[in-house]
């Protein structure tokens, strides 16, 4: 089949599984073509389908080049999809699969106004956008792919951006106001990592970056940039040009408000009057602030025990440690309270400290819990370990037992000055019939 000019028509071909195939042809100018968007449903008995492009096979020539398609199912309801300023072509958006995929025109994310394709949702407050960026298809130095904040979908609006570029480096790039000429940060060449996100709290804007999603590291310095309370955030993309598209693919695409740092304190502590305690570990963490950013505080619910000058922290980053010097000849319990800060939200986590008076002596009983708490050893030398009672009885000659006593309570430095066992003696009598 030829056009109107004599070039092969093109056709596409879409093959539902499940269903009958479909097909429409698309003719060009020449060697121009246009893009073209074929919509189709898919059958009922299954969740799949094949779309191709081919040449009739009466054309002398039936190789046609594929690599320009793009495939998505439609993005959930609460994203919203849109060109900022003016890009040339149209821009498209979707989902495949697990990730994120776009399709943008635009000459740039610089100057006093953007154009580029911009996928997004509302933020209001604190908060980040983050994504792990996947695949980037251009052939231009200055297009880009990323994360990005805007005070409004205004082309000249607020906005902090941080990505990929099309020449293997990393961006950030901020307009401080609007209509403001954007200024940025450039890595070096090869310095691209996967993960990016944009911290915004208050009015002041961090750019991280990640290798494993984990463990953030800032890249520039945090930007004071004044944007309304509820801003826009998501994912955008921009071909550097307005006659062709870039196409960018992402997983972990979000948009969430700022969450508390996390602190897991030591497990509860028994100490002996005028000892300390060694230095205990806890731990710290924060999915928008690097930990090393954290700070920690202490307190005493007994400051008469436990001063909270006699609460020393250390560690650094998500490892941290407490050690505690009780006040002289003091004994009793004091609640000790951890608690960590990003700088705006907190959390707290506690333990107890027992400290023994060991100048006035304490006596402690315990029994024998279960059967599993006592050996015995035959005058034959026969140790048994599985018992299942814990009688003492005529083995027919002497008995050796062992005794367990689980659960004691003892405090680190005590002195054991002495120990009884007491025995009962139970009497049981035997009638005959």
């Amino acid at each position: 089949m030829l056009d109107a000019h004599g070039q092969p028509s093109l056709q596409l071909g879409v093959k539902n599984h499940g269903a009958a195939q479909a097909s429409t042809s698309r003719t060009g100018t020449g060697n121009t073509w246009t893009k073209h968007t074929h919509t189709f449903t898919m059958g009922a008995a299954s969740t799949s389908a094949t779309v191709f492009a081919y040449i009739p096979s009466t054309a002398a020539n039936s190789v046609v080049d594929v690599d320009d398609f793009f495939l998505a199912e439609s993005l959930a309801a609460e994203w919203t999809a849109a060109d900022i300023g003016t890009v040339g072509l149209a821009g498209e958006s979707g989902m495949r699969g697990g990730r994120w995929v776009l399709r943008g025109s635009g000459s740039d994310i610089w100057g006093t106004a953007d154009s580029h394709r911009f996928v997004h949702k509302g933020l209001t407050g604190n908060g980040a956008v983050t994504a792990r960026l996947r695949s980037f298809e251009t052939d231009r130095a200055t297009s880009k792919s990323g994360v990005m904040m805007r005070a409004s979908t205004s082309a000249d609006s607020q906005v902090v951006h941080l990505g990929w570029r099309g020449d293997d480096r990393m961006e950030t790039i901020r307009r401080t106001g609007t209509a403001a000429s954007a200024t940025g940060d450039l890595g070096a060449v090869g310095s691209r990592v996967e993960w990016v996100r944009i911290h915004r709290r208050g009015n002041v804007f961090t750019t991280l970056q990640s290798a494993d999603g984990i463990t953030w590291t800032p890249l520039g310095a945090a930007q004071t940039i004044a944007m309304p309370a509820t801003i826009f955030a998501g994912l955008s993309a921009c071909a550097a040009t307005t006659t062709d598209w870039t196409e960018t693919s992402v997983e972990n695409l979000s948009v969430a408000p700022d969450t508390a740092p996390t602190i897991a304190a030591p497990a509860n502590q028994s100490i002996s009057e005028n000892s300390a305690t060694s230095a205990l570990a806890f731990t710290v963490g924060d999915d928008f602030t690097a930990a090393a950013s954290l700070t920690v505080t202490r307190a005493s619910s007994n400051t008469t025990l436990v001063p909270a000058a006699n609460i020393v922290l250390g560690g650094s980053g998500a490892n941290r440690t407490v050690a505690i010097t009780p006040a002289a000849n003091q004994s009793g319990t004091a609640t000790i309270t951890l608690t960590v800060s990003d700088g705006v939200l907190t959390a707290s986590d506690t333990f107890v400290l027992t400290v023994v008076d060991l100048t006035t002596p304490v006596t402690v009983n315990a029994s024998i819990a279960t059967s599993a708490d006592d050996a015995e050893e035959s005058a034959a030398g026969v140790v048994s370990l599985t018992s299942t009672d814990i009688e003492l009885v005529d083995d027919g000659g002497l008995q050796t037992v062992g005794l367990r006593f689980a659960g004691l309570n003892i405090p680190q430095g005590a002195v054991i000055r002495a120990c009884h066992a007491l025995l009962a003696r139970r009497e049981e009598s035997i009638r005959e019939a």
